[in-house]
């Protein structure tokens, strides 16, 4: 069995690993800082917390874990006014955003370094941290 973490995505056991026909395994998943999972899939595997677990193994698989950055924008180096809109449209449900999307302006809290922590939930808190952002005040 074969890992592949993306782009500020880790998983361990990072190395190929054996295990027997018909076992599970399991693997920690975890972010680097201010990023947050976008995904994680293979081996009939279900995501619990922070851990991976695999199906019963009866045959050579893949995991593949991919993260993005919590960074508020949709383009350009700083989160814009647009996309704090487009963050308060999500708030108000009048916008369904993509799997990638609900990570990336998923901002608030920030740790005490002043970067993007996430919660899971895309709120008020979110858009008013991208809004400051956007209008130069604050930084992550």
């Amino acid at each position: 069995m074969t890992t592949l973490a993306g782009t500020g995505a880790i998983l361990l056991p990072a190395t190929p690993q054996t295990v027997p026909s018909g076992a599970t395994q399991s693997f920690a998943v975890s972010t680097l800082q201010g990023y947050g999972i976008v995904s994680i899939s293979g081996c009939g595997g279900t995501q619990d917390g922070a851990n991976y677990i695999t199906g019963n193994i009866v045959a050579d698989c893949t995991i593949s874990v991919s993260a993005t950055l919590r960074n508020g924008r949709s383009t350009g180096n700083e989160p814009s006014i647009a996309d704090a809109l487009k963050t308060f449209t999500i708030t108000a449900g009048t916008y369904v955003p993509t799997t990638e999307e609900r990570v990336r302006y998923d901002v608030a809290p920030l740790d005490a370094n002043g970067n993007p922590v996430g919660n899971g939930i895309i709120d008020l808190a979110d858009v008013v941290i991208i809004l400051r952002r956007a209008v130069g005040i604050g930084s992550w």
